[in-house]
């Protein structure tokens, strides 16, 4: 049996920094296997759209360097193995994009076969090249890179930028931040005042509002991406090979004004006050990052937003952002089962897709899910939908036929420590279904649900009683308790 191992990894995206390419190719073979390799290509579209194949170089597998050695993972392979190495080291200067594709074909020195390909149609690596930083750029480097984050006015079409102001900066050997301030800011004309045009540019990341309560990613080349959505921050990639991350929000009112970004077309941004601000334009910030990486420049971000709010405002956010208890659920990994199963979530599907994570995650030495979040779709619902109603506090029985008992001792013995599951704030999206048995154990009052972005026809929705709803918590958690379920993630608390 021979594995193959190739670095960059097929199936995924790999930032590889300038000036070299370096590209890595392992056959580990098993003591019976006789096979020997011969020619090796890389197949790419470097060059250009045209895809072609370039020829690797045999290496002495004593001459692996210690990198290549931890990515190979010997201690993994078990004993007896054979490894034949191959590689290449290309000037990145021989890629026309700064982004390109490529996979592995081979032909055995045993027989004139065809290629062998290592990948399928859609599973090739991809690769983005990126400029190399300094380790510890002067302060100079970084505060250039600020400044060049938005264009000066290039046209009369559109006004200046926004301003920096003065004796906001903060630079150091890796990275700076700053306050934008809007040159003006006259909302209730407009409905979006413009702040800036993004310099050179060659990937954006905008966090948007897909309604008042759900914030999605919107990735692509360019800011259009999060075209007619509020962005609440944006993480920019400069061709500098530096990221910058940006966002909006008011100075002197932070818990009753939200301020946003509008996209428009070549990378402008444009500032957007809901509720619409009657105060003096000053009240309105910007702040800005730029690092190394994406998450220092993220945490570098909110770390100058806390310091320009007031310490009464900074107190009113701690008060609704901090948990009642420390959780050790974000310093683990942890898995969620909604973009895998959406509301068709079962105890079959669980158990398989988490016994795959965890078996490849180990194989890989690599970390796996120490928790679970078991999403929408496992509650004993009328329907799996906006107007769907909770009959009853157990679990689906078409889709966990022994409860959540047996799925919490099921992960268990695959390492999760910690299960939690999801509900709406009042048991399901549509409320209590006033037909099932809830309703024979608990009071219900009828409301007439109105029209607003998240919910889209008006209709009735039936609730438990404020007089036992106490009652009905009480009754909830402590059958969650009993499966082995430790804590929830409660939906809909905008409803």
């Amino acid at each position: 049996m021979t594995k193959l191992r190739i670095y960059p990894p097929l199936g995924r995206l790999t930032c590889v920094y300038e000036p070299v390419i370096a590209f890595r190719v392992y056959f580990v073979h098993s003591s019976s296997e006789t096979l020997s390799v011969g020619d090796v290509e890389i197949w790419s579209d470097m060059s250009g759209s045209q895809w072609q194949g370039t020829p690797l170089i045999r290496t002495d597998i004593g001459a692996t360097s210690e990198l290549e050695l931890s990515f190979l993972d010997v201690a993994q392979l078990g004993e007896g193995h054979r490894i034949e190495q191959f590689h290449l080291d290309l000037p990145a200067s021989v890629a026309v994009a700064k982004r390109f594709e490529f996979t592995v074909r081979w032909k055995s020195t045993n027989t004139q076969e065809e290629w062998n390909w290592a990948s399928s149609t859609g599973h090739n690596a991809r690769v983005a090249l990126r400029p190399r930083i300094a380790d510890k750029a002067p302060a100079s480097y970084w505060r250039q890179q600020l400044r060049s984050l938005l264009r000066p006015a290039c046209s009369d079409t559109l006004p200046p930028p926004a301003t920096t102001i003065a004796d906001s900066w903060q630079v150091s050997s890796t990275g700076a931040s700053c306050m934008f301030k809007a040159c003006e800011f006259d909302n209730a004309a407009s409905g979006a005042d413009f702040f800036g045009q993004l310099g050179t540019i060659d990937g954006v990341l905008a966090f948007a509002r897909k309604d008042p309560f759900w914030i999605i990613p919107r990735a692509g080349t360019d800011a259009s991406v999060a075209a007619g959505l509020d962005v609440v921050l944006v993480l920019v990639e400069l061709s500098s090979g530096a990221y910058a991350a940006l966002m909006p929000f008011a100075k002197d009112a932070p818990t009753k004004h939200t301020v946003v970004f509008r996209t428009g077309p070549s990378n402008t941004l444009y500032l957007r006050a809901s509720p619409t601000l009657d105060s003096a334009p000053s009240s309105i910030r910007v702040a800005a990052s730029v690092s190394r990486h994406p998450h220092d420049a993220i945490h570098d971000l909110f770390e100058r937003i806390q310091q320009t709010l007031p310490h009464t405002s900074i107190d009113e956010l701690s008060a609704h952002c901090q948990p009642a208890h420390a959780t050790s659920l974000s310093g683990s990994m942890g898995y969620c089962t909604w973009n895998t199963f959406y509301q068709q979530v079962s105890h079959d599907g669980i158990v398989s897709v988490l016994s795959e994570i965890c078996r490849i995650g180990r194989a890989a030495n690599q970390p796996v899910p120490e928790w679970v979040v078991i999403d929408d779709g496992w509650q004993t619902t009328t329907q799996d939908n906006s107007q769907g109603q909770l009959s009853e506090i157990s679990a689906n029985k078409d889709k966990f036929p022994d409860q959540l008992k047996q799925t919490v001792q099921s992960l268990a013995e695959l390492g999760v420590t910690r299960v939690g599951v999801w509900h709406a704030l009042w048991g399901y999206w549509g409320g209590i279904d006033p037909s099932g048995p809830l309703a024979q154990r608990y009071e219900l009052e009828r409301y007439q649900r109105k029209w607003c972005p998240a919910v889209k026809t008006a209709s009735e929705v039936w609730l438990i009683s404020k007089t036992c709803i106490a009652a009905f918590y009480d009754e909830f958690y402590q059958w969650l308790h009993g499966q082995g379920v430790t804590f929830v993630k409660v939906d809909y608390q905008a409803a």
